[in-house]
């Protein structure tokens, strides 16, 4: 893993707060695996924390996709759609990035 798509990965979620492994892949053109590796690293360091969305209240009942969707969960079960989302001390290195 490179500090460069590590730093790619990091100005992503400082630029927009919170992402998923597949959108972020596709931004960056690099493997779903290549972003997990990144994630597990920083969720490791405390620079991120993982949102798991759930089918009550889950912005995935509200998109226009959903019925098609293979990241949502069937009803009743288990969500797989997981976002990550900056900590606060995320929050400082981003804010302390974009000094620079």
């Amino acid at each position: 893993m490179s500090r460069d798509l590590t730093a790619k990965v990091l100005d992503i979620l400082c630029s927009g707060g919170s992402g998923g492994v597949y959108g972020i892949a596709a931004l960056l053109s690099v493997s779903a695996e290549e972003v997990r590796k990144v994630l597990s690293v920083l969720l490791a360091e405390g620079i991120l924390r993982e949102l798991r969305v759930s089918d009550k209240g889950s912005p995935c009942n509200y998109c226009p996709l959903a019925k098609i969707c293979s990241r949502r969960s069937k009803p009743g079960g288990e969500s797989s759609v997981v976002l990550y989302e900056l900590t606060e001390k995320g929050r400082r290195i981003c804010s302390e990035r974009s000094r620079r």
